[in-house]
């Protein structure tokens, strides 16, 4: 199914790259297992078992630029969650940050970041399960798109801005 080279999102470590498909041994069976190493944490190694349907299920083959631009393009057109309630959101969240699904997690970061503007406004802060939600979905989010478009995680997020706001230009009439 996937094979050694190849690049794969795993669960919330983002972008990996499949560096060897090996046996070891756990207690009395040998097992075959995925060996992960995340792009942007070399000190990170994942060992995923191959004969575990579920955790397989976890991995995908990582976005191309193509896309990758379709999501970003797509992130103005998505309803931001509006959930005043908290658990409510956390619902959506957990959804979001458990598929994997790039389009889901843009619509997550766009609604952490209009929770985020809303209560800096009022002199407030993120809960601390916001934050974290946040920063998982951005390393999901950012070390995918990173990787499809040549650039760091870091740069990922101006990158969006600039996409869309010449996407926006380009479309403004004259």
């Amino acid at each position: 199914m996937f094979e050694v080279g190849q690049i794969v999102t795993y669960a919330t470590s983002g972008a990996c790259r499949i560096t060897a498909l090996e046996k070891r041994r756990v207690g009395e069976r040998e097992m075959e297992y995925y060996i992960l190493k995340p792009l942007y944490n070399p000190t990170m190694t994942i060992c995923v078992p191959a004969a575990n349907a579920a955790l397989v299920a976890r991995m995908r083959p990582a976005l191309d630029r193509e896309a990758v631009l379709r999501v970003i393009h797509a992130i103005p057109d998505s309803e931001p969650y509006h959930e005043l309630e908290l658990e409510l959101r956390k619902a959506h969240y957990i959804e979001a940050l458990q598929s994997g699904d790039q389009t889901a997690l843009a619509r997550m970061l766009r609604s952490l970041y209009e929770v985020k503007r809303a209560r800096q406004a009022m002199g407030k802060t993120l809960s601390s399960y916001e934050e974290n939600a946040m920063r998982e979905a951005e390393n999901m989010l950012h070390s995918e798109c990173a990787h499809a478009l040549g650039i760091l995680p870091g740069e990922v997020a101006d990158f969006i801005g600039a996409e869309l706001a010449g996407r926006h230009a380009a479309s403004a009439p004259a």
